[in-house]
């Protein structure tokens, strides 16, 4: 993967990541969020004894944007949505 395919990948990760924060607060405080203000801490959750990234987060949809364009090189990095990411999970069975 070149550079310019990994900052379009952390691109989109990053308005995935602030579209998921933006969902799980208020109004007021979800106006607040910004792409620049999001945590730098990866969140995990726990399934069978494994730790996995959250998949919203922004270590997690990047890795999952990856994923995706692996399987699907003709996938375009700009269309892939939390709708799409969440797909991939059901798929998958990640959660």
């Amino acid at each position: 993967m070149n550079g310019r395919v990994a900052k379009r990948i952390h691109n989109q990760s990053k308005a995935i990541a602030t579209e998921w924060l933006k969902s799980m607060l208020s109004e007021t405080e979800a106006a607040k969020v910004t792409v620049n203000n999001l945590p730098k801490t990866n969140a995990y959750s726990y399934l069978n004894g494994t730790a996995y990234s959250m998949p919203y987060s922004l270590k997690g949809s990047s890795r999952i944007i990856k994923m995706i364009i692996k399987r699907n090189p003709l996938t375009l990095i700009e269309n892939i949505t939390a709708a799409t990411i969440s797909e991939y999970i059901r798929a998958t069975k990640r959660s």
